[in-house]
């Protein structure tokens, strides 16, 4: 990670925390994915992060549900979090360009 700095793996760590609280068993992995993987994040870039959950739907409403954890922990901690959802089986097996890119690049939290 780019910004593997003491900051940026606080936050990481409390949105991991927060989101394993909310989704128990049904968070199967918390990805994170470039630009902060391949270091070429510039100031101000969110961390962005790809949260896979178990079962077959309800991926859509999940950012609704949890804007106001993100608003909170980028208030704490002074960065901006976007949080994408996917299930697990579109996430292993889905023939998406992005997933695929995510899948490929990206860092497990």
């Amino acid at each position: 990670m780019g910004r593997a700095d003491f900051s940026a793996n606080r936050v990481l760590k409390a949105l991991r925390e927060e989101l394993r609280a909310l989704y128990g068993e049904h968070l199967v992995w918390l990805v994170l994915f470039s630009p902060h993987v391949d270091a070429k994040e510039k100031p101000g870039d969110p961390l962005e992060v790809l949260a896979v959950l178990r079962g077959e739907s309800g991926v859509a409403e999940e950012p609704e549900k949890i804007r106001g954890l993100l608003e909170r922990l980028s208030r704490t901690f002074g960065e901006e979090i976007l949080c994408r959802f996917a299930t697990e089986k579109d996430y292993v097996l889905k023939k998406d360009p992005f997933l695929e890119g995510v899948r490929r690049d990206g860092v497990l939290l």
